[in-house]
């Protein structure tokens, strides 16, 4: 479990940088608060698959493509 949150955590940010985004920015555009958002980064937390859903669609993408790794 411990991997799909890393590579969330690593794909939020990646994203969110390529779209020059804050983390407010973000948040805002994903209907959720920042401090939230700050903690999913960190990976202090783990997300609903809701709150995952939101996230994807407020950088155009969706869901799966969020969770896929990267480095593939």
């Amino acid at each position: 479990m411990a991997k799909i949150i890393a590579t969330l955590a690593k794909n939020i940010k990646f994203y969110r940088a390529k779209l020059g985004m804050t983390q407010e920015d973000l948040a805002r555009k994903a209907g959720i608060n920042r401090s939230h958002l700050a903690n999913i980064e960190r990976q202090a937390l783990n997300p609903s698959l809701t709150t995952i859903d939101r996230l994807a669609e407020a950088i155009d993408l969706t869901a799966s493509e969020l969770l896929k790794p990267l480095d593939k």
